[in-house]
């Protein structure tokens, strides 16, 4: 097939906008890789490069040579060359930045920052964490059907379209179901939505909880409890929320590429409320001779459930043992064995 023949095969089968085989192989055969003048000399280079390096690599496995002739045999070849900045990750932060910042001047809550740096930074952090390209186009788009305006409502049909079924799944399964209820109502229901995550939906909701808690620890440094005043909760409501999501989503899986970065960030929130909790919840103080390494226990704060053992504990002193949330790093229980000489072994 010639490379002539290849661009009408694919531009006749263009008219299904839903085929995203299809879509990808034009995407690359239109890559901005190469210089811009030349138009389509600049495409049968490219095809000819495809064609080249796709033969080669099947050579080296021992098939047969690549025959161009269908979209699926063009796409195959072309996902042989790992393209990072892809036409999709493009599209996504274009869809992204029109809803939250042309179609709605939309900042970062109490902000003069625009919205759009906030998908954008979950972006970046799934990245790093070696997401899935969907995952990180999912993580872009997380907000765009929740915070979308009336006027310009991005729907669950319009991202199927533009960016395939599993985003769409993974941007669903982040986004808030019923606005109408309230704020303490909404977070619980979030809460309670977490034991069906996927592993991807799991980390796009980490990036997400890292990118905006991370920035308000970073903003209570700097201004102190007033930042509390942008939500409609209470300080302790909103660290309590969060400390209990991150808990959900570490128990629901630890191997999380996340998993430190959020228990940091969970010991960052913990010391925020740190005053009130040790008033509020303070430590179960039991006599050594009770303490057993296997016992239950659970943090009043982030809900976390397990025992001594899997928890974290040590010798505080010649006096006590205490045992504190591996997650939130709360001291959740303390076992005094000043009146004895016993100690657990």
């Amino acid at each position: 097939m010639t490379y002539e023949e290849a661009i009408a095969e694919l531009n006749k089968e263009a008219e299904d906008p839903q085929d995203e085989e299809m879509e990808e192989a034009l995407v690359v055969l239109r890559s901005p890789g190469f210089k811009k003048k030349g138009g389509s000399l600049r495409k049968k280079k490219l095809f000819d490069t495809l064609s080249k390096e796709g033969t080669s690599i099947k050579k080296e496995k021992e098939s047969k040579p690549i025959k161009y002739s269908n979209v699926q045999s063009i796409n195959k070849t072309i996902k042989q060359f790992h393209i990072v900045y892809s036409d999709k990750i493009r599209r996504a932060i274009k869809f992204a930045s029109k809803t939250h910042n042309q179609y709605q001047q939309q900042n970062r809550k109490g902000k003069v920052i625009p919205y759009i740096t906030h998908p954008l930074t979950v972006g970046i952090i799934l990245s790093l964490a070696k997401a899935s390209e969907d995952v990180i186009i999912a993580g872009i788009l997380h907000d765009t059907i929740e915070d979308s305006p009336e006027h310009k409502k991005v729907t669950p049909e319009m991202i199927t379209e533009r960016f395939g079924k599993n985003v769409v799944k993974l941007v669903l399964s982040v986004t808030e179901k019923n606005r109408n209820l309230s704020w303490e109502e909404r977070k619980k229901e979030a809460l309670r939505h977490i034991k069906d995550f996927s592993n991807d939906s799991l980390l796009v909701k980490s990036a997400d909880v890292l990118a905006n808690y991370s920035e308000l620890v970073d903003d209570h440094n700097r201004y102190g409890d007033e930042v509390f005043n942008r939500f409609n909760g209470s300080k302790e409501e909103i660290i309590v929320h969060q400390l209990k999501i991150i808990s959900a989503v570490l128990t629901k899986w630890p191997e999380n590429p996340l998993y430190w970065d959020l228990k940091l960030l969970a010991c960052d929130l913990e010391g925020i409320c740190s005053e009130e909790f040790r008033e509020k919840y303070p430590a179960k103080i039991i006599k050594i001779k009770n303490f057993k390494n296997i016992m239950k226990i659970k943090c009043p704060i982030c809900g976390w459930r397990g025992t001594p053992e899997s928890g974290s504990s040590g010798w505080d002193s010649d006096f006590c043992l205490d045992v504190v949330c591996p997650i939130c790093g709360k001291m959740i229980l303390v076992a005094e064995y000043a009146l004895t000489n016993y100690k657990p072994e």
